[in-house]
């Protein structure tokens, strides 16, 4: 069975201890925190990505970037956030079009 939403997601920049509250505070099904990676993945029901995030780009210090990506199966779609310390920016495309203009090798 597909699931309806699936969220992807690296984070760096976040400090060891921040990051292990995270991993309880965070929606998502999946949170780990390797050699100052935090990794995202979750495959089910809808959670709410934009308050996630907001905890996210918060706990960043000023080297932290990400990003995460949420497919949506239902509306066949996909929202590519790009995280930064206290904020992010968002892009979302048809999941046909996800390609377009990226030129092949």
């Amino acid at each position: 069975m597909q699931h309806a939403y699936r969220i992807y997601g690296t984070v760096r920049g976040i400090p060891a201890a921040r990051a292990e509250r995270l991993k309880a505070e965070l929606p998502f099904e999946g949170v780990s925190y390797t050699n100052g990676v935090l990794d995202i993945d979750h495959e089910g029901v809808w959670v709410d990505v934009e308050a996630a995030l907001d905890l996210l780009v918060n706990c960043m210090g000023e080297d932290g970037r990400g990003g995460v990506d949420v497919i949506d199966n239902l509306e066949w779609q996909i929202t590519r956030y790009t995280l930064r310390p206290g904020g992010y920016s968002s892009k979302t495309m048809d999941l046909d079009n996800v390609l377009d203009g990226v030129r092949p090798n």
